[in-house]
C-alpha cells in the first residue's frame, strides 16, 4: 500500500467508525464511545483501506496536540466574545434573556424562527 493520507482524529464519545475498528498496532478493538482513536487511508492501484489506531498506540501525537490547541484557542475566543457581548448588552440596556438571545442571533445572522 502507498503512503498514509486523509488522517482523521476522534475523541472518546464520537460514535464515528472506520473499517474494522481494530488497532493496527496492538490488534485490540477500538471502543469509540470510551477511547480516543485515529484513522488514515492507504491506497494502491485504485484500492484503499482504513487503518485505525488507539491514541495511546500512536507515536506521533502532533495531530492530537494541534486539535487540542485549536480547541483551547476557540474556547478562549468564545469566552472573550461572551464577555464583550455581556458588556454591550448592559450598555444597551438589554436585560431580558430573550432580548439577549435575539441580539446575539442577529449579530451572527441566525434566524431564531428556524429553532421554534
Amino acid at each position: 500500500m502507498g503512503k498514509p493520507y486523509d488522517h482523521n482524529y476522534f475523541f472518546a464519545g464520537d460514535m464515528s467508525s472506520k473499517g474494522s475498528m481494530l488497532c493496527c498496532h496492538c490488534n485490540q478493538p477500538i471502543f469509540n464511545h470510551s477511547q480516543d482513536w485515529m484513522s488514515y487511508k492507504k491506497s494502491k492501484s485504485g484500492d484503499w483501506a482504513f487503518y485505525c489506531f488507539h491514541r495511546k498506540c500512536t507515536r506521533d501525537q502532533s495531530g492530537w496536540e494541534k486539535i487540542e490547541k485549536d480547541c483551547l484557542k476557540k474556547e478562549e475566543q468564545l469566552r472573550v466574545a461572551k464577555e464583550k457581548f455581556k458588556g454591550l448588552a448592559k450598555d444597551l440596556g438589554l436585560m431580558f434573556d430573550i432580548e439577549l438571545v435575539e441580539a446575539a442571533a442577529d449579530a451572527v445572522g441566525v434566524d431564531l424562527a428556524d429553532f421554534y
